[in-house]
C-alpha cells in the first residue's frame, strides 16, 4: 500500500484516536484502584505508583500500535528506532512524542493558566489538551520519519 501526503493526517488520526481511546481506559482503572486502594494504603505513595504505573502502560501502548502501523504499510517499517537493546525503543518514541507535544502544550496551558486562574474549569481544560495535542505530535513524528515526496 503506497502512501500520499494526504494520507498521512489520517494515518496519524487512526493512531492517535486508537492509543487515546486505550489509555483514556487505562485513566479509568488507575482512577478506580486509587480510590479503592487509598484507604489502605498512603495516598502519596499510592499516586506515585499509579502515576508510574499508567506511564508504563502508555509507553507500552503507544509501541504497540506504532509497531502494529509499521507492519501494516512497508512504507512506516523506518518509524520505529531500531538499536540493539528492546527496552530502550519503546522509550525513545514516547520521548519523542512527549518532548513534541509539550512543544506545543507549553504555551497553550500557559494561556489557560493565565485566563483560569486555577479553577476547576481550566483544569479540565488542560487535561483535554492533553490529549488533543497528542495528534499533531504523532503526526509531526510520521512527517519527520517518513519522506513524502
Amino acid at each position: 500500500m503506497a502512501i500520499k501526503g494526504k494520507d498521512l493526517p489520517d494515518i496519524a488520526f487512526k493512531l492517535w484516536s486508537t492509543i487515546c481511546l486505550k489509555l483514556f481506559l487505562v485513566i479509568i482503572i488507575s482512577v478506580f484502584i486509587f480510590f479503592k486502594a487509598a484507604y489502605y494504603i498512603n495516598e502519596i505513595w499510592l499516586f506515585v505508583t499509579i502515576f508510574l504505573i499508567f506511564i508504563l502502560f502508555s509507553i507500552i501502548v503507544i509501541y504497540k500500535e506504532f509497531k502494529k502501523l509499521s507492519l501494516k504499510n512497508e512504507y512506516f517499517k523506518h518509524v520505529l528506532p531500531s538499536y540493539g537493546f528492546i527496552g530502550l525503543n519503546p522509550l525513545l518514541i514516547y520521548l519523542s512524542l512527549t518532548w513534541r507535544a509539550l512543544l506545543l502544550l507549553i504555551p497553550l496551558i500557559s494561556i489557560v493558566v493565565f485566563f483560569s486562574q486555577g479553577s476547576i474549569i481550566g483544569r479540565i481544560i488542560v487535561i483535554i489538551l492533553e490529549f488533543l495535542v497528542g495528534y499533531p505530535s504523532i503526526y509531526w513524528y510520521l512527517k519527520s520519519k517518513t519522506k513524502l515526496g
